[in-house]
């Protein structure tokens, strides 16, 4: 199964969600070590009705710069389903059945499905159904492994190379005034992610400014 999914959580919804009415978690992002055997991720809900949700992890890999999850049995969400009232906030725990794995970093999503949808309405517009579906990503690993970001001109297109042992979160990507990149990704370890303008034809740049966290910009020149 391929998904995109957003460096925080990916909400999709049947339409736009209104500012009253939401579902959140934290943290958004699990960094954990090899050897934790169980974290927890809070899911609140202000849908403005009881929802029933559906939790689950998948293993998370990326193929020739593609995401691909897969079924696993190595971590588990616990509860699997449980029905959270409106206001309400639901602890869930990431449990590691697995041995740890000290050698590599292993990368899991726990995915979010709202199951049934909740009435909602604006002001006086028509009453609207929403579902919420949020994807949190999860990693194991070494918390002195870090990424090692390069980036890399093939084939009229750049691409942007993790050779280091953490995956990488980039949230945007300039050459000088023109953005290259429309929305926040991760590259795992030695994998290679296509960045593509917002806009336009590109030409190669010499240097790019990549942002990897609130305040931190990196400048990679490109080979």
């Amino acid at each position: 199964m391929h998904r995109t999914v957003l460096t925080a959580a990916l909400l999709l919804a049947t339409t736009t969600a209104f500012a009253n009415q939401s579902v959140t978690l934290s943290p958004v992002i699990s960094t954990l070590t090899p050897t934790t055997r169980v974290a927890t991720v809070n899911i609140a809900n202000d849908t403005g009705c009881a929802a029933a949700f559906q939790f689950s992890v998948s293993r998370w890999t990326q193929k020739d710069g593609k995401d691909v999850d897969t079924p696993t049995t190595a971590v588990r969400a616990v509860p699997a389903l449980i029905t959270i009232p409106s206001g309400a906030t639901q602890i869930v725990r990431v449990a590691r059945m697995a041995p740890p794995n000290t050698t590599s970093e292993e990368a899991y999503r726990l995915d979010i499905q709202q199951q049934g949808s909740c009435p909602t309405k604006q002001g006086d517009g028509p009453t609207l159904k929403i579902r919420y579906h949020l994807e949190a990503p999860i990693f194991y690993r070494n918390p002195t492994w870090k990424p090692d970001l390069h980036a890399v001109w093939a084939n009229g297109g750049l691409k942007l190379r993790n050779d280091g042992k953490a995956t990488a979160d980039v949230y945007g990507v300039t050459a000088g005034n023109q953005a290259w990149v429309a929305r926040a990704i991760h590259i795992q370890p030695g994998s290679a992610v296509d960045v593509v303008p917002k806009k336009g034809a590109a030409t190669k740049p010499t240097v790019i400014d990549v942002r990897t966290g609130p305040k931190v910009t990196a400048h990679l020149t490109v080979e």
